[in-house]
């Protein structure tokens, strides 16, 4: 189940399944953007996992880039999403509980499901939109920020439709979620998560972020922010190492390695923690409004794609699995746009499924 893991290899993977072009491709444009990409191809036939580091200046002693924290974004929501279904599998979670049942006070609660959180069919709006939480996270760049103080700021906006009836995005469905698993099982979402995934996966570095410094050692990191405002897509390149990213909580906050990613990636996107009932529900399909795109139960369907894509401030993130290729990437990257809005790890994975096109 586990993979065997080929350190410093890609090249020779790119060579063999993509083409000689894309890992010099890749390694220009990460060098372009003065940043770094670590990388992980899993083979889901051969079970071989293949890592790269690429960037200026790459050069680490005993393949420390396999242990270097990162912050992975919303493909927190891969874990989840899988953290929920397993619940429903052992008979404590129903995707038909309203989120009344596990958290008061919530616009709609009686009538919005845990089905409506996984699939963002809740209309409820995210916090991080709403600028009086980002004026508040910038004057407090070290606060670890709580669950309800997250949702306070969410409920201060009008949701966008009624429960069900729409699909709209929202960092808050995926907190409100694992809200209802801890106060289900009353065990933190960090013991659910060890319980569900990274016993079973063999993972070492995985975790909820429950403090405001990303744990040594890691990367410094980067965005092209707004003036004042490192929270915006901007043009101004800007040291975020230091900006916690509490304020997402489990929507955003797990921290990882690209070693973990390489073992959790390849579970998570293909679904293969799961139970058949359950596995279909982790892909059913929701129309998301935009062309090539579908949305699960916490995960994402694009192009030809399956898997998440993230960002938070300094890095951005992807894992997705190509059933035709039988192959999941995984990349991270320490920066969390360009200067043009594009997302690092997103480019990159279009260079390396292309071949260097």
């Amino acid at each position: 189940m586990f993979a065997k893991l080929s350190l410093g290899l890609f090249l020779t993977f790119a060579a063999c399944a993509f083409g000689s072009e894309p890992r010099a491709f890749a390694k220009k444009k990460v060098d372009e953007w003065n940043c770094h990409a670590l990388i992980a191809v899993h083979d889901h036939q051969s079970q071989e996992t293949q890592f790269d580091f690429l960037g200026k200046e790459t050069a680490t002693h005993d393949n420390l880039h396999l242990y270097l924290h990162l912050r992975i974004g919303s493909v927190s929501k891969l874990f989840v999403g899988t953290v929920i279904l397993r619940l429903v599998e052992d008979g404590v979670l129903s995707l038909d509980d309203p989120v009344s049942q596990y958290v008061p006070d919530i616009p709609s609660g009686e009538t919005i499901t845990l089905e409506n959180l996984g699939y963002h069919t809740s209309g409820l709006p995210s916090a991080i939109r709403n600028e009086k939480f980002q004026k508040a996270i910038l004057s407090e760049p070290d606060r670890v920020w709580k669950q309800d103080e997250i949702l306070s700021f969410a409920f201060q906006q009008e949701p966008h439709f009624k429960p069900g009836e729409q699909w709209r995005y929202s960092n808050t469905n995926t907190i409100l979620l694992a809200m209802c698993a801890e106060r289900a099982t009353s065990q933190t979402f960090n013991q659910l998560l060890k319980k569900y995934i990274s016993d079973p996966l063999e993972l070492e570095n995985t975790m909820l972020s429950v403090t405001a410094e990303l744990p040594k050692p890691h990367l410094p990191s980067f965005r092209y922010a707004k003036p004042n405002n490192a929270i915006g897509y901007g043009k101004i390149w800007t040291d975020v190492t230091h900006l916690n990213a509490s304020w997402s909580h489990a929507a955003g906050n797990i921290i990882s390695t690209i070693e973990d990613l390489s073992k959790a990636g390849p579970a998570l996107a293909s679904g293969s923690l799961l139970k058949p009932e359950t596995h279909k529900l982790l892909f059913a399909w929701k129309e998301t409004g935009e062309d090539n795109h579908h949305y699960g139960f916490c995960i994402e369907k694009w192009d030809s794609f399956v898997g998440h894509r993230g960002d938070v401030p300094g890095y951005q993130s992807s894992v997705c699995y190509e059933p035709r290729t039988e192959k999941t990437l995984c990349i991270v990257v320490n920066l969390s746009n360009t200067a043009d809005g594009r997302g690092p790890a997103n480019e990159l994975t279009k260079i390396i499924f292309s071949g260097g096109q």
